[in-house]
């Protein structure tokens, strides 16, 4: 991470965090808060593909994408949103995807289908909630983006 960062060029952070465990995801963006003073826009774009049949789906599959999916996109957007709703101002971009709608195929397995859709009504519930506090909460699902609870 810090290798990536260091191409980018100056300004640029590369920290390692494993998005499935919480305190993980606090410390992370306890340390860019110190760096930078504040977050303004969190993307969750953590996640991860198996490209196995229905049947082929062993728990630790199903465990592994739903994770980093779902789990990661909560505990990150919980770590940044007491700071955004303190400013009242900040968004949270979740990335999901086609298959959500389509189900499988060359994106992944059925468990990462679940996985996306998942975010999607993660995305709108944290919208519904942040929206009295002037936060936006959006997914995109390939070229589309929806906007929740603007």
């Amino acid at each position: 991470a810090q290798v990536a960062a260091a191409d980018l060029g100056a300004g640029h952070v590369g920290m390692a965090c494993d998005v499935t465990n919480k305190e993980d995801c606090l410390k992370v963006v306890a340390a860019l808060e110190e760096k930078w003073g504040r977050i303004d826009v969190l993307v969750n774009n953590a996640g991860i593909t198996q490209p196995l049949k229905f049947m082929e789906i062993q728990p630790e599959n199903y465990d592994a994408v739903l994770d980093v999916s779902l789990r990661g996109t909560l505990y990150m957007s919980q770590a940044v949103l007491p700071g955004m709703r303190a400013r009242k101002s900040g968004s949270i971009i979740n990335m999901s995807s086609v298959s959500a709608q389509r189900g499988g195929g060359i994106f992944g397995g059925p468990h990462y289908s679940a996985a996306k859709a998942g975010v999607l009504g993660l995305t709108k519930a944290l919208a519904r909630e942040a929206a009295p506090s002037s936060l936006t909460a959006a997914a995109r699902l390939g070229t589309t983006r929806f906007g929740f609870g603007l």
